[in-house]
């Protein structure tokens, strides 16, 4: 049953673990399936060679028994030799190392140019620069992953909670050359999403170990620790920036060079992308956004406000260390920072007046008692972000 209750519980039904290679590209090279096989309640075991998807199913071993506790239990003594050839080697200790030796250059790619920032910055009377970053990072949604799925031949019916549907449709009609109208999906609303249900490799896993195990009901159930190391991740990222004061300690001057992952080289992964509009880049009459994409295997996906969850905090507390080295309030910083009132095309993300945007800070500021004495070991902040 899940959490709601549901009795999940078909017919014949096993209960299914599968193990994936740590690192993404892994294969299995050898396992104690004979060993698995005879422990208590399981029914069976077996390499899944997988289509080599990481977003479908990727090389593994599978493990079969008459409860989730039997598999578990038998998931632990699994002992399994991965051939890691052409398997990830990505670092976060490499990545960070060679960010912070990019961080004094320009990026590879120009994203936004406005005025001339070289003049302006060096031309300033007092220069700001600070490098940030934030780690890769995992949904840890309510439930691990997890589905029942049952193989019949020419079609299948499957139960997950997920936020994509029609995405098991179709990756379930591929797999196994079927029409989609033969995949019947039971959309369960319970686990929790928060972007990690946007892919569905563990209902495409139930799918194949069903199919593999001879058309039989299998409802898989991922671990906590396989939820956590086989995760879509939010990105990390880095941000290397520079600002200009002029001797009023007016904003005059703001680069960033953006540095993100890209799985192919032409585009950043998903949820490490910037685009031109990002704020506060339309305010800034000598502005230079750069990026430059680092290697990555890694899967990344959408994670609650992608993009936003991460450059919000780097740009926002960045301009607060501005407003600091300019001995500066910060709301009044922020409203100079809006100018007059007017409309600014913001892409995809919509429109932002900066009347109303400085009608909300001076209304944040009042209902918080900006400015008002604090005991001691306290502070207030704020930041605005669009």
């Amino acid at each position: 049953k899940s959490l709601f209750g549901i009795d999940l519980k078909v017919p014949g039904m096993v209960y299914a673990t599968f193990t994936k290679c740590p690192a993404v590209g892994g294969k299995v090279a050898s396992a104690n399936l004979d060993h698995i096989k005879s422990l208590p309640g399981v029914t069976d075991a077996f390499v899944v060679e997988g289509n080599g998807q990481v977003s479908e199913v990727m090389p593994g071993v599978a493990i079969l028994a008459n409860s989730t506790w039997a598999a578990f239990r038998a998931k632990s003594a699994l002992q399994v030799k991965w051939d890691e050839s052409a398997a990830s080697k990505d670092s976060w200790k490499a990545s960070s190392a060679k960010a912070r030796e990019l961080a004094s250059k320009v990026g590879e790619q120009e994203i936004v140019k406005s005025g001339d920032f070289s003049a302006a910055y060096q031309g300033a009377a007092k220069k700001v620069e600070a490098f940030y970053s934030y780690p890769f990072v995992a949904h840890a949604t309510m439930e691990p992953q997890n589905c029942l799925a049952h193989f019949k031949g020419d079609s299948v019916e499957i139960w997950a909670g997920t936020q994509t549907p029609e995405r098991i449709l179709a990756v379930t009609a591929k797999m196994l050359g079927i029409a989609e109208n033969q995949v019947t999906v039971h959309q369960m609303r319970a686990g929790g999403g928060v972007g990690r249900r946007l892919v569905n490799d563990y209902a495409a896993e139930a799918v194949a170990i069903s199919k593999q195990a001879g058309g039989i009901p299998v409802k898989l159930t991922w671990t906590r620790e396989d939820d956590m190391q086989h995760d879509f991740y939010r990105p990390g990222g880095f941000h290397s920036f520079k600002a200009g004061l002029d001797a009023n300690g007016k904003l005059v001057a703001l680069s960033d060079h953006f540095i993100t992952f890209s799985s192919d080289g032409k585009g950043p992964v998903a949820g490490g992308n910037i685009p031109k509009e990002e704020f506060p880049f339309p305010l800034i009459a000598n502005g230079l956004l750069t990026q430059t994409m680092l290697p990555l295997m890694t899967p990344c996906g959408a994670w609650r406000a992608p993009r936003s969850s991460t450059v919000a905090f780097a740009f926002q507390s960045f301009l607060n260390e501005v407003s600091t080295a300019a001995g500066r309030d910060h709301v009044e910083f922020l409203l100079e920072l809006m100018g007059e009132p007017r409309w600014l095309v913001e892409g995809n993300d919509g429109s932002l007046n900066t009347g109303r945007a400085a009608g909300v800070i001076r209304l944040a500021a009042e209902k918080a008692g900006w400015g008002r004495t604090l005991p001691k070991g306290h502070g207030l902040g704020i930041a605005f972000y669009f």
